[in-house]
């Protein structure tokens, strides 16, 4: 009915099956400060839309400098060239 090689693959699948099983541990969120929910709850808690739309303010500390900028257009340049020719 089986071969011996359908048989050896079952077995593997088998046993690799039991080994995720064994292995894995259930997640559980970790609760915030006194409060599971935390920013959902608060997000749900708000009328209409405003609250939920993203607004147009850049943290300035974290915005990346010309520096930063223009090693990314150089690394995109570099990466073209790579392809191109390579």
């Amino acid at each position: 009915m089986f071969t011996k090689k359908t048989l050896i693959i079952l077995a593997t699948l088998l046993i690799v099956l039991i080994f995720f099983s064994l292995s894995v541990k259930p997640a559980y969120a970790a609760a915030g400060k006194g409060d599971a929910l935390g920013a959902d709850k608060d997000l749900a808690s708000k009328k209409g839309i405003s609250g939920s739309l993203a607004t147009k303010q850049f943290d300035k500390n974290k915005l990346p400098g010309k520096w930063k900028i223009g090693f990314a257009f150089g690394s995109l340049a570099a990466a073209v060239a790579v392809v191109k020719w390579l």
